[in-house]
């Protein structure tokens, strides 16, 4: 992406799904998944992400694999905070 404009849409999905994934767009031989991680009034305070090996983890070992307990431990860090 070269514009905000053109960054706008992806990060409106990306915020609606509630996670994003990273395949090489920031460095070769790089993946990751990230989530965000909520305050008690809802605000995004932190993220967690988890970075590994491209070679290793193909983007439907991310999705299917690493995403769930990310979410999961997002969750409870939130839960921590007093978010919902």
């Amino acid at each position: 992406m070269r514009s905000l404009a053109e960054l706008r849409p992806a990060l409106a999905e990306i915020r609606g799904q509630g996670w994003a994934v990273q395949n090489e767009e920031l460095a070769y031989g790089l993946r990751s998944v990230a989530a965000p991680v909520r305050d008690a009034s809802g605000a995004v305070v932190a993220a967690v992400n988890v970075a590994v090996p491209a070679m290793e983890f193909p983007v439907t070992r991310l999705h299917d694999d690493l995403r769930p307990p990310l979410l999961e431990a997002c969750q409870e860090i939130t839960r921590l905070l007093g978010g919902a």
